[in-house]
C-alpha cells in the first residue's frame, strides 16, 4: 500500500508513463520531421521543436495543477467554463480581426502574442459539463424532459463546432455518446440520438463542397494525385518505404516537401517511415495502453461523476489517435486531427496534459 500511495505521489502510474513516453517519441518524431521546414523557413532547424517543447513545458505545469486540485472542484464551475467555451467558439463566426484564416479555415483565435483553437477548449468543457449534468440528474435520468436536456447541452457545441472543424465535432459526438451510455442512458434513446447526429453530419458533408470532395479523394486519391490527393499518396509511400525497421532517424525523405506539415496531422506516416513497422506498431500499443488504463481508472471509480470524466477524457483521446492513424493509412479521409501527445501542437497539447493531469487526481482520489 505505502508503495502504490508513493507511485501515486510521484504521478509514477501506468498512465503517466505511457504518456512520457508518446511525449519523448513525438518530440523526436517532431524535431526529425520538422527540421528541413524550420531550416528553410525560418533558418533555423530547431525553430519547431524549441516551440513544441516549450508547449510541453507548459502542459506539465498545468497538468501538475489539475493532478493537485480534488476534481471535484471542477463541478461546480463547469457550467460556466462551457458557457465560456460556447462564446469563444462563437467568436470564430464573427468578422473580428482576433480571427485567424488558415489554409481556408476559421479555425484559430489570435489574441496578442498567443495563438489558440478554442475547439480543444470546447471539447474538455463539454465533457466536464455534460458528465456533471448527467451525475445531478441519475434518479430521472431515463425520463424524457432530462435526456432532452442533456442532448441540447450536447448537440449545441457539436453543430458550433460542426461549421468549422467537420472532423472534431464528430470525435466530439462519438465521446459525448460514450459519456450518454456509461451514465445509464437507454439505449432506445441513444440510437435515435446517434442516428440524429449522423444524419446531420451527412448534411454537413452534402451541404459542403469541400467536404464532398475530401469524400471523393479519399475513395480514389489518384483521381487527384497531384491535389487533394497528394497527401494521402505520399502518406503511404512513406509507409511503404519504412519497412520493418525503416530508414533510420532524420533519413525520411518525404518531409523534404512529400507532405506538408508532416510533424502535425501526418506525423505518424513519418514514424512509419523512419522507425518502420516496429515504431508505427509501438505507438498504437501505446495509444492502446492509455486507452486500457484511462477505463482502468474510470472502472475503479465509484463516484459517477469521475467515471464519466474519465471515460470521457480517455474515449476522446483515445479516438482523436485512432482518427489520425487511420487517415495516415488511407482507412478515414483527410481531417486535420493531431496524433495527442506526439504531433507537433500548442493548444491541443496543452489541453491534453490538463486532461491528463485530471485523469491522474481520479486515479488518487477516486475510491
Amino acid at each position: 500500500m505505502e508503495i502504490r500511495k508513493s507511485i501515486k505521489k510521484d504521478y509514477k502510474t501506468p498512465l503517466f508513463f505511457v504518456v512520457v513516453l508518446m511525449l519523448v517519441a513525438g518530440s523526436v518524431a517532431v524535431f526529425s520531421a520538422s527540421w528541413p521546414e524550420g531550416a528553410q523557413k525560418f533558418n533555423d532547424g530547431y525553430f519547431f521543436i524549441k516551440r513544441h517543447l516549450s508547449h510541453i513545458a507548459m502542459g506539465f505545469i498545468l497538468m501538475l495543477f489539475a493532478y493537485r486540485v480534488d476534481y471535484r472542484h471542477y463541478k461546480k464551475l463547469t457550467f460556466f467554463f462551457y458557457i465560456f467555451a460556447l462564446a469563444l467558439n462563437f467568436l470564430l463566426y464573427t468578422n473580428l480581426n482576433i480571427v485567424e484564416n488558415l489554409y481556408g479555415q476559421s479555425r484559430t483565435l489570435v489574441l496578442g502574442p498567443v495563438h489558440f483553437m478554442p475547439s480543444d477548449l470546447m471539447k474538455a468543457a463539454a465533457i466536464l459539463y455534460i458528465s456533471a449534468l448527467i451525475s445531478n440528474n441519475q434518479r430521472s435520468i431515463k425520463t424524457f424532459p432530462t435526456i432532452a436536456k442533456i442532448f441540447l447541452m450536447i448537440i449545441i457545441p457539436v453543430v458550433i463546432i460542426l461549421g468549422k472543424d467537420f472532423s472534431t465535432a464528430g470525435v466530439l459526438a462519438v465521446t459525448l455518446f460514450a459519456i450518454f451510455f456509461v451514465g445509464g442512458l437507454p439505449i432506445s434513446y441513444i440510437i435515435p440520438l446517434i442516428m440524429g447526429v449522423v444524419l446531420i453530419g451527412v448534411y454537413g458533408i452534402k451541404s459542403d463542397g469541400y467536404r464532398s470532395e475530401r469524400i471523393n479523394v479519399f475513395l480514389d486519391p489518384f483521381s487527384d494525385p497531384l491535389g487533394r490527393g497528394w497527401q494521402i499518396i505520399h502518406s503511404l509511400y512513406a509507409l511503404a518505404m519504412g519497412g520493418l525497421f525503416g530508414s533510420g532517424l532524420g533519413m525520411s525523405i518525404s518531409k523534404y516537401g512529400d507532405i506538408s506539415s508532416i510533424y502535425n496531422d501526418f506525423i505518424f506516416a513519418l514514424i512509419g517511415e523512419e522507425f518502420g513497422f516496429i515504431g508505427a506498431a509501438a505507438i498504437v500499443i501505446l495509444v492502446t495502453a492509455f486507452l486500457i488504463y484511462g477505463l482502468r481508472i474510470a472502472i475503479n471509480c465509484k463516484d459517477i461523476y469521475g467515471r464519466l470524466v474519465a471515460v470521457g477524457f480517455t474515449i476522446l483521446l483515445t479516438t482523436q489517435a485512432l482518427a489520425n492513424i487511420m487517415v495516415a493509412i488511407k482507412l478515414m479521409p483527410v481531417t486535420g486531427i493531431p496524433l495527442p501527445f506526439i504531433s507537433y501542437g500548442g493548444t491541443s497539447m496543452i489541453m491534453n496534459m490538463v486532461m491528463v493531469g485530471i485523469l491522474l487526481n481520479i486515479s488518487k482520489n477516486c475510491r
